[in-house]
């Protein structure tokens, strides 16, 4: 999901990955099956953010990886949202 606001350039976004609102990514970033990136935040060229891992801030820092069940709910969420 990509919130409102987002200024996204020439990178990777792989499946089931959450873009807060008024995020930036740039060029050559690669964003990794799940992860998280927090609002108002901002990658920088050539970044690459971990599969379920959360990141915020700008330039973004590393908050936590999801535990075990956090990666099952956030599942059964988005094969909700698919039906």
């Amino acid at each position: 999901m990509i919130e409102d606001n987002c200024a996204i350039t020439s990178c990777i976004i792989d499946d089931n990955v959450h873009i807060g609102s008024k995020s930036v990514i740039k060029e050559g970033s690669q964003l990794e099956r799940g992860c998280v990136i927090a609002p108002n935040s901002y990658v920088p060229s050539g970044s690459r953010i971990p599969e379920y891992t959360i990141w915020a801030g700008s330039p973004v820092r590393f908050v936590s990886k999801m535990s075990e069940e956090e990666i099952r709910d956030r599942q059964k969420e988005l094969d909700t949202a698919d039906k």
